[in-house]
Order: C-alpha cells, then sequence, then structure tokens
C-alpha cells in the first residue's frame, strides 16, 4: 500500500512488486497503489480499516522512503506487529543528520535491504523458513511498546 508519486524509487518498487507478484504462490502479496498522495481517504486509497486490517495480518511491511527515510509507515507497521522492510542507503544520507536507522538497526526489529531488487530472495526465504521471521516478528510486537513508553516519556520530561 503505497502511494508512487513521492518518489522515483517508490514508482520503481511499485513496477517491480507487479512482477514480483506474477511469479510468487497467491496471495502471497497485498498490492495497492495510489497514484497521488491526499489528505483525504478518497479515491483509490483504502479505508482505514481495511488498511489497518491488512497490516495486521501481513508478516512483513514495505516501507520505501518518501521525503525522508522515516516515514509513518515505519511506525504503522511496528505498531501492527509487522516487520518493517527498509532499503539503507548510506549515499543518501544527510551528513548533519547522521544514520537515521542507527537505533531500529540495533534493536534487529527491522529488515534492512541494500537495494529493493533483493526483496524477492527475502520473501522466497520467508516462504521456505518462515519460522525465523514469526520469531522477529515476536521480536517487533515486545520491542515496540517500550520505544513508545521511552518516547512517552521523553516527552514529558
Amino acid at each position: 500500500v503505497m502511494t508512487t508519486e513521492t518518489s522515483p524509487v517508490r514508482r520503481a518498487l511499485a513496477s517491480a512488486l507487479l512482477r514480483l507478484n506474477r511469479t510468487l504462490p497467491a496471495g502471497s502479496l497485498f498490492l495497492h497503489f495510489s497514484a497521488r498522495w491526499s489528505k483525504s481517504h478518497s479515491g483509490s486509497y483504502l479505508p482505514p480499516a481495511r488498511f489497518k486490517g491488512v497490516l495486521l495480518d501481513s508478516l512483513f511491511t514495505l516501507v520505501p522512503v518518501g521525503h525522508s527515510p522515516e516515514c509513518y509507515r515505519l511506525h504503522e507497521a511496528l505498531e501492527a506487529g509487522s516487520i518493517p522492510v527498509v532499503v539503507d542507503n548510506p549515499s543518501a544520507r544527510k551528513e548533519r543528520c547522521g544514520d537515521p536507522w542507527a537505533e531500529l538497526r540495533e534493536s534487529g526489529v527491522v529488515l534492512f535491504l541494500s537495494r529493493w531488487e533483493a526483496l524477492p530472495e527475502l520473501l522466497e526465504g520467508a516462504l521456505r523458513n518462515p519460522q525465523r521471521y514469526y520469531e522477529q516478528q515476536r521480536a517487533v510486537v515486545q520491542h515496540y511498546p517500550r520505544v513508545k513508553d521511552a518516547m512517552y516519556t521523553a516527552m514529558l520530561n
């Protein structure tokens, strides 16, 4: 589920996902693309309840960059207990910002790919050995409430 206008990376990813979807067992991927971003939930958007259901039912959630490396989708995936999958592109980092993924990298709850072209290998591995990823999903479910508590505490102090 993503808007494809936000960046060229998202358009390329959408095309690659459509190709990949033809090679995987039926129902392996849930794909829904909107051409344009809008503040309203109308047109080609999924209704919020359906979007939530998709996230809750997903082992993985792709988190392509938009206007910044970190986006709502990352936190939506973590909240739903779905393993976020991101591409870490060190050359795209802004020098003054450092590594936006450092804390999540240390936690081990996010899967990092070097490029989106590595996604088929990840999905094929998950089909061969789902238990490995179920364990990581349990780690997501245990980790994210602690992150939210820490953010809440930091805001109060």
